[in-house]
């Protein structure tokens, strides 16, 4: 289904950002829930950062898998994928199967790792990648998106960052600490169900404005590597080709339309600190 005609092997190499988005396009909504401003951005990133063998872990298995793949298929990486939608992931395995696995001539089990788990499950969480690899280039946090996931998933990889690893956070303009008021709306709605009242001590700041502050805790240099992300948000088709979809979302605080620059949060992170 997805062995398109997508572009030589030169071509792919000279330009594989038109290839990775033509993949990206093709997917399904369930499987597709980044905007192309963000997986440009990721792009972006991936070539600032130019490691050899480069170690990825994600939480979120979707097009962002696709990317990061690509790469480490491309520079003899590796990816380490967590998502508790073994469906999802067995999609995704069988996309990148029609589309990466011939481009590179590999299979892509020797690049890929998919965790079926909770990522802050005790024994198979984030935690336990220390005993998959001795480093991570770049990590990608898109899972449940309140504060205290985001910050429990980032401090679980903190032994495993390499120096001038960068982070990427996904949903950063969310406010929840505890709870994800939005998704737990979302599904009753669909069960018939009325709302939640507004959880007590759920609220906060945006995360991108609490995120800096927690990076200085505990690295000495925090930096905001350039990327597209802001520039092409204005003209991001992904949100006109779903703007029913995302409309709906908007209503249930899932999106933070009104704040969507502070969405996708990106900082590369050297001289990790001793104590938190």
């Amino acid at each position: 289904m997805y062995d398109f005609m997508l572009g030589t092997r030169e071509e792919i190499v000279a330009d594989p950002r038109r290839y990775l988005l033509s993949v990206k396009r093709m997917l399904p909504r369930w499987a597709n829930s980044l905007p192309d401003s963000e997986f440009h951005a990721l792009i972006d990133l991936v070539a600032y950062q130019d490691r050899d063998r480069p170690v990825f872990v994600e939480t979120g298995v979707g097009a962002s898998t696709l990317l990061f793949l690509h790469y480490a298929m491309a520079r003899g990486g590796h990816v380490y994928s967590w998502d508790l939608n073994g469906s999802k992931a067995s999609f995704i395995r069988s996309v990148a199967a029609e589309t990466l696995e011939p481009h590179h001539g590999r299979p892509i089990s020797d690049h890929w790792t998919f965790v079926s788990a909770m990522s802050l499950a005790p024994h198979t969480g984030l935690a336990a990648v220390c005993q998959l690899t001795d480093r991570i280039d770049m990590s990608m946090h898109d899972s449940d998106h309140t504060w205290d996931t985001i910050t429990g998933e980032i401090d679980s990889l903190l032994p495993s960052l390499a120096d001038g690893a960068i982070v990427c956070v996904d949903d950063a303009n969310q406010i929840y600490v505890h709870t994800y008021e939005p998704i737990v709306n979302m599904t009753r709605k669909k069960a018939g169900l009325p709302p939640i009242e507004p959880l007590a001590d759920n609220r906060d700041e945006p995360h991108y404005k609490r995120l800096p502050s927690f990076f200085e805790k505990r690295f000495e240099r925090v930096e905001y590597p350039k990327h597209s992300f802001a520039q092409r948000l204005q003209e991001d088709p992904f949100y006109a080709w779903y703007s029913a979809d995302r409309e709906g979302m908007g209503k249930l605080g899932m999106e933070r339309l009104e704040d969507l620059e502070g969405r996708f949060v990106a900082v590369q992170l050297s001289g990790r600190r001793d104590n938190k």
